[in-house]
């Protein structure tokens, strides 16, 4: 999520870098491209303005990158006639035409046609599989697994294939043949395609007592478990239980260690372990040996679900982690666990309130143990206290307030005096705040109806653009709470002609047209871009050690240009990585307010990729299409589903092993630009 608000510090990044030091740029390029000087210019005009008849006139251009950008960019851009659009592409028939059909809606006479024109092989298959990802259903499903050499040799219709079963279910017979076909491949990177539908979503998965699942533990022995640690990852997370102790037996604790995303996986399938058995020791003690953070915090997260943990593991716990941690988050996990088993976590809560002080992104797994040391009122003044401060702390007191609320039971007096503590964030006027509150707003016995008003007027002391995502939620409630009193304010917002408000406007329900004007965008200095050459790299160095990305100026070079002015101005140097999720992204690069919700005084276009969110893959982040900013994230692991709904401007070349070990807190000291 990002914003974006005005930052006097960073106003000279508006005039392209002019009263930017150069002190963090080094080196000379070997090699420049006019290209970017004499045509990127003109189609960024068409592109900046979403104007798809302008943008139609690079589809032909001579020089094959602006014409694959001109493709792209058409993905998140409006266009008149789809069904001259879908012409155009079934004409051009490539990788890029099929990537931008695919983000705009489809019939499903259209899908029909295009299947069959896929079997008889008159389209290419690999490219229109791109399309078949995004709207194929049941039946494209069963003619792409009718012949499984394509699935093996067109890795866009293997993938096509697992993307079609994150929305349509399946019988497990179903899902055995299909695990079956898909271990059947030697590639590993095929393989993961056809699973992906079963490891990034639950709605095709095997019951507890079917018996399915013996069959694909069968399939996967005779695959062979132990030599690719990307399958077994995924087939652990598809198994359970019983994929957490086939991986753990072919796995040894040194092995793991260079298999960090497998470790946490194995870590996470304790959330799907009601109660603990002795079988259960052997792989937990081997996880809690991996030198990762991340592998021990998920641990301690998953093992917190588990019922009837032995006092051999809570001691553990506590000798190994507890008393000896010098990491902090590895310290509140641990406290987290002793604290839902009845082992007291008052002789470290001294030294938990020390680490909460020096790491503000420690704040709410803190809470989290202090909520169970101290009684409701004890843990409620606490939680306005930090509210009151602000910042990143009040965010993670606003957030664990309503994880208290829903585990409560809910009596008058701690609704009342909830109530009066989510009135106290929201009227501190921080976006951060109201943003977290958005699941109070919907409750009634917290927002009552003679509070519309109220609200009406909290939401007046925010503007746009920089706080968007404050607008979108106040938005939902206000439909889902107050549609007849809010017809009025909804019309008023839309009036406003913000494209991303207005699409979220649509989405609930109301007529509203999403183009209202045009959206302004910081334009890129395309002198500045010829100067970084073909090759630039962008530097961070944390207190962890350093990593290289090497920017893609010619896919997204309104974002590298972005990158390098704030660069070279010094924007991200001291700047936290505030978001990590394990296995995941690493999340950092708000300029302004350091916890998510800010970023620098203008907004980019988001600027689609045919490369996939795979492991290293730097992204920016967004509150949805055209609301980009300073915010990046760099992946820990592949994840498709982000493809072309975010810009991807680089990827890390080195350093790799760094981000792995980032930590929420963990900043970057100095960031820099290398030409090569």
């Amino acid at each position: 999520m990002i914003y974006k608000i005005s930052v006097l510090l960073f106003a000279c990044t508006l005039l392209f870098s002019a009263c930017s030091s150069t002190d963090n740029r080094q080196g000379t390029p070997l090699h420049k491209e006019e290209v970017i000087l004499e045509d990127y210019p003109d189609l960024y005009v068409a592109v900046l303005d979403r104007d798809s008849d302008a943008i139609f006139e690079f589809l032909d251009h001579e020089e094959e990158r602006v014409k694959r950008t001109a493709w792209l960019s058409l993905a998140k851009t409006p266009v008149e006639s789809r069904t001259e659009f879908l012409e155009l592409a079934k004409k051009q028939d490539s990788d890029e035409a099929w990537f931008a059909l695919s983000y705009h809606p489809s019939e499903t006479a259209d899908l029909r046609e295009l299947e069959e024109l896929w079997i008889n092989g008159s389209l290419q298959r690999g490219p229109v599989c791109r399309y078949f990802s995004a709207h194929g259903d049941g039946t494209t499903l069963d003619k792409l697994l009718q012949d499984t050499q394509k699935l093996y040799t067109e890795k866009e219709c293997a993938f096509a294939a697992g993307s079609i079963l994150t929305r349509v279910n399946i019988s497990e017979i179903k899902m055995v043949e299909i695990i079956r076909i898909a271990l059947g491949s030697d590639s590993e990177d095929i393989r993961k395609r056809i699973l992906y539908g079963f490891y990034r979503s639950r709605l095709n998965s095997f019951t507890e007592f079917s018996g399915y699942s013996h069959f694909g533990s069968e399939a996967w022995i005779t695959a062979g478990i132990g030599e690719q640690a990307g399958t077994d990852q995924f087939m652990t997370r598809i198994l359970g239980e019983d994929g957490l102790l086939l991986a753990e037996s072919r796995w040894s604790a040194e092995e793991l260690q260079n298999e960090p995303r497998l470790a946490i996986e194995m870590a996470r399938s304790y959330n799907r372990v009601d109660t603990y058995r002795d079988r259960h020791f052997k792989p937990v003690m081997k996880l809690f040996e991996h030198r990762n953070p991340h592998v021990i915090i998920q641990l301690m997260e998953a093992l917190r679900t588990v019922d009837d943990l032995p006092g051999s593991i809570l001691t553990h716990i506590e000798e190994q982690f507890s008393r000896q941690t010098r990491n902090g988050e590895i310290l509140a996990a641990s406290l987290q666990v002793l604290a839902d088993n009845s082992v007291s976590p008052d002789p470290y809560a001294e030294r938990l309130e020390s680490y909460m002080e020096k790491n503000v992104y420690l704040t709410e797994r803190g809470l989290s143990v202090f909520k169970n040391m101290e009684d409701t009122s004890q843990y409620l003044t606490r939680l306005q206290t930090l509210i009151e401060k602000g910042g990143v702390r009040g965010l993670h007191a606003v957030r664990a307030l309503n994880g208290m609320w829903m585990e409560s039971n809910q009596n008058e007096k701690l609704r009342n005096e909830i109530r009066d503590i989510v009135w106290t964030a929201l009227e501190k006027k921080e976006r951060s705040m109201a943003y977290a509150a958005g699941p109070f707003l919907t409750d009634e016995s917290i927002i009552r109806d003679q509070d519309f008003d109220r609200l009406k007027n909290i939401l007046n002391e925010y503007s746009l653009p920089e706080d968007i995502e404050v607008y979108q939620v106040f938005a939902r409630v206000f439909s889902d709470r107050f549609r007849q009193q809010s017809a009025g304010v909804i019309d008023s917002l839309a009036s406003i002609g913000y494209p991303p408000l207005n699409r979220t406007l649509k989405d609930l329900g109301w007529e509203i047209e999403v183009a209202a004007e045009e959206q302004s965008f910081r334009k890129p200095d395309w002198k500045q871009l010829y100067d970084m050459g073909t090759r630039p790299y962008w530097v961070l160095e944390t207190g962890k050690g350093k990593f290289e990305i090497k920017f893609d100026p010619f896919t997204a070079p309104a974002t590298v240009s972005a990158i390098d002015s704030l660069t070279r101005a010094g924007a991200y140097d001291g700047v936290p990585f505030h978001r990590v999720v394990a296995n995941f992204v690493v999340q950092g690069g708000d300029i302004e307010l350091r916890n998510g919700f800010g970023g620098p005084d203008f907004t980019l276009p988001t600027e689609p990729s045919l490369q996939s969110f795979t492991r290293g893959a730097v992204g920016i982040a967004s509150a949805g299409t055209d609301t980009e900013g300073s915010q990046y994230f760099i992946m820990h692991q592949w994840s498709p589903h982000l493809n072309g709904n975010y810009t991807l401007f680089g990827n890390v070349t080195r350093g790799m092993e760094v981000v792995d070990r980032l930590q929420t807190g963990d900043h970057v000291d100095r960031a820099w630009i290398e030409l090569r």
